[in-house]
Order: structure tokens, then C-alpha cells, then sequence
């Protein structure tokens, strides 16, 4: 199943070149009915007891600030804490992938961060990663083709 998986990331994410090599940004622009936007919306909305739960677990509110990010800076980070993780975490896959361009939703004092992997589909896979303040990971959530 994590070959199967693997697979799939490998088709969608090792095809991107890096930014520098491209003179693309390290931000990538949210799509139409953006799922990580309607994520966050859920997560700060919801009166569900998960949602509750995260907004405590993030220290969050309902009120707390969402923003975009634009700046290279931080989506650089994004981009490198990302990927460092998967490569971490499946070596055989993702040992040499290089840093790609990221989603960055800072929620509170927290950021989300999203490829944009398709989320829909017979070969979906898709991950999002939450980091704190210092990029350490504290969770994330995602769905595989094999789900």
C-alpha cells in the first residue's frame, strides 16, 4: 500500500521543477473553492467536538486571524519544512526531491501548509501539514488512493 501510495506521489509531485530553476514563486495560489480554505473555515466554524478540540490542541479561536501567505519568505520555509518531512518520512521516495511550491494559510500561530495535490480522483493523494511558529510539525491530515 505505501508503494502504491508512493506511486502516486511520485506521478504528481516529483514532475515539478523548483522555483529557482523556473523563476516561479515559492507561493501557490489558492484554486476555486480552495479545500484548504474550506478546511480552515471548518476548523475556526464548526461546532463539531473535533473541530473544538483542534482549535484548543492549535490554540486556536473562533475569531482567530487566516491569512494567505504571499511573502517569499515564509512559503521558502513552508516549502522546505514540507518536503523535509516527507522525505524523512519515505526516504525511498522523496530522498532527493526537491523543495516545491506550497500553500501557506497562517491560522493564529499556526501555519497549513498544501501542495494542492488533487484531493478528488481514482489516484487522489494528498496531504496537508501543520507547523507551529518555529516550522515543527505538530499534525496533519491527508487521504490516499487506497483509503
Amino acid at each position: 500500500m505505501r508503494l502504491a501510495l508512493g506511486a502516486c506521489i511520485l506521478a504528481f509531485g516529483l514532475a515539478l521543477p523548483p522555483p529557482q530553476a523556473t523563476g516561479q514563486s515559492w507561493c501557490r495560489a489558492s484554486r476555486a473553492n480552495e479545500p484548504l480554505l474550506l478546511d480552515v473555515e471548518r476548523l475556526l466554524t464548526s461546532e463539531d467536538p473535533e473541530s473544538a478540540r483542534q482549535r484548543e490542541t492549535y490554540n486556536l479561536s473562533r475569531s482567530s486571524p487566516v491569512t494567505v501567505v504571499r511573502d517569499q519568505a515564509p512559503c521558502r520555509r513552508a516549502s522546505q519544512a514540507y518536503w523535509d518531512v516527507l522525505r524523512t518520512s519515505v526516504t525511498e521516495l522523496f530522498g532527493k526531491h526537491p523543495d516545491t511550491p506550497v500553500l501557506t494559510v497562517k491560522v493564529g500561530p499556526m501555519y497549513l501548509v498544501d501542495d494542492q495535490r488533487p484531493r478528488k480522483g481514482p489516484d487522489a493523494y494528498w496531504e496537508v501539514m501543520i507547523f507551529d511558529h518555529r516550522w515543527h510539525r505538530v499534525s496533519g491530515y491527508g487521504a490516499g488512493a487506497d483509503d
